[in-house]
């Protein structure tokens, strides 16, 4: 799938990439803390809402976040000094955690405690139950997060499916009611989506950017020499860096990025180039051409010219990789999956429903079940609401999709 949008959920964030086209999402300015960088990093969008994010009323109306409770003090369910309802809380009023099953069971939650700030600092000043209080907590925090990833969405190619691969610890509780909301009909989680940032770093090769200001005209007139140049320069600097971590130069491949603008003026855009690409003529024409196609497709004017403001060289050395092994998909009694049922509240009733719960270690490739349904490891759960379904594939992964009618 080349065209997919990441949706990281922990305790204090909700940060949100894309995958366009099979290129990473990247901003060339980007704004760090409100100040603008000048260094090319991951585009990610973050909100402040997590697990711990605080419920509160503002002038009779219901918000959430970004104050964070943390991990300490934490939800007033962590019995750890926290005071104030937070999203956790809510969850666990709702049904969607087992008091008893936190963390694989490693941690107790306190449901009375839940519960009481719950009562105290929404459903009493609202005049409603807890459990609706606790519901409209969920509801706007999806909301919020599903617009969120819409307006992430919408930087795709318009005809791109859209696809979420949601992870981080509170990822599965909150994927499919934000999907719904961003009118995405499609999640991926793989088995490790609880410690997905730490799993996708043993998929990584070792690799190093560096960066040289060029500034010339990228015509066919490109000052070749200057470019090489540049290139031998930072290769250098890359040969001595890689040597210093155990890699030979034979062992590393490489690339370019070019930062090409208008002439005329506007953004920079990135595109990416072999290394030798303004060796020949021909290879230099289709780098013209894509860069002409890119700035256009940015809204500026490739006919006036592009410029090739700067480039980098990207160096990687391949390292061993673990390999989620494939396996085939057979039939499954999923019942034989269930290891209890809970009361979980559905919002479209209104009222608690004895869901499922699943043990997902017992789910194999093949398994499919609807929800309202639970599916609890050691590491994460995940919600199925009513109109949604999960299937697991042959490697493992959950794959979430809407079913309604």
């Amino acid at each position: 799938i080349e065209n997919l949008i990441s949706t990281a959920m922990g305790g204090t964030s909700f940060d949100i990439g894309y995958v366009g086209e099979g290129q990473a999402s990247y901003a060339l300015s980007p704004d760090v803390e409100g100040f603008p960088c000048n260094l090319p990093m991951m585009s990610i969008l973050a909100l402040g809402t997590g697990g711990g994010s605080i419920a509160y009323l503002k002038d009779g109306e219901l918000k959430v976040g970004p104050q964070s409770a943390g991990a300490l003090p934490g939800p007033a369910c962590f019995n750890l000094g926290g005071t104030q309802p937070t999203v956790t809380d809510a969850n666990l009023v709702l049904g969607v955690l087992d008091p008893a099953f936190f963390l694989g069971g490693t941690m107790q939650l306190d449901m009375a405690k839940a519960r009481e700030v719950i009562a105290r600092d929404i459903a009493e000043p609202l005049g409603i139950s807890v459990p609706e209080a606790a519901w409209r907590i969920k509801s706007m925090v999806d909301a919020q997060m599903g617009d969120a990833v819409s307006r992430v969405a919408d930087k795709l190619p318009a005809e791109a499916e859209r696809v979420v691969v949601a992870y981080g610890g509170a990822g599965g509780l909150h994927a499919c009611d934000i999907a719904a909301a961003a009118a995405v009909k499609k999640i991926i989680m793989t088995p490790f989506s609880a410690v997905s940032s730490a799993y996708s770093s043993s998929l990584l090769d070792v690799g190093h950017l560096y960066y040289q200001r060029i500034d010339q005209p990228l015509t066919q007139e490109l000052d070749a020499a200057a470019v090489q140049q540049a290139i031998d320069g930072l290769m250098r600097e890359a040969e001595r860096d890689m040597r210093g971590e155990g890699f030979a130069s034979e062992m590393l491949t490489s690339e370019l990025q070019l930062f090409v603008c208008s002439q005329a003026g506007g953004s920079e855009q990135l595109l990416h180039a072999a290394t030798d690409f303004h060796q020949q003529s021909g290879s230099l024409a289709q780098v013209i051409d894509q860069a002409k196609a890119v700035l256009a497709a940015a809204g500026d004017n490739p006919e006036q010219g592009a410029q090739l403001v700067s480039l980098a060289l990207m160096v990687r050395a391949a390292v061993p990789h673990f390999v989620q092994s494939e396996r085939p998909t057979e039939a499954v009694e999923e019942s034989a999956a269930v290891k209890s049922t809970r009361p979980l509240y559905v919002g479209s009733t209104q009222d608690y429903v004895n869901a499922p719960v699943y043990d997902r270690t017992k789910l194999g490739p093949g398994a499919q079940l609807t929800g309202p349904a639970l599916v609890e490891s050691d590491q994460t759960s995940i919600l199925v609401p009513e109109n949604w379904e999960l299937t697991i594939d042959q490697y493992d992964n959950c794959i979430l999709e809407e079913v309604r009618a």
